[in-house]
């Protein structure tokens, strides 16, 4: 009875480590969720400058345009 005492105590103690390292093991849940935030930044600043195209563009060019009349160029 002993015997069998033991085998269940360990096989208990074995289930609750393994339980212990499932919970606090992560396995690249971490990775998916940091992509997962990026691509949403970029797609929002891909739909920015889609949308504001036209006075980014004029306002890049003005400002490259003032530039270079500082410098001389």
């Amino acid at each position: 009875m002993k015997k069998l005492m033991n085998k269940l105590n360990n096989a208990l103690m074995q289930a609750k480590d393994k339980a212990a390292e499932f919970v606090s093991n992560e396995r690249g849940d971490t990775n998916f969720i940091s992509i997962a935030i990026i691509l949403i930044v970029i797609i929002g600043v891909a739909i920015v400058f889609i949308g504001f195209r036209d006075s980014i563009l004029a306002a890049f060019t003005e400002a490259t345009q003032d530039l270079l009349d500082a410098l001389g160029v």
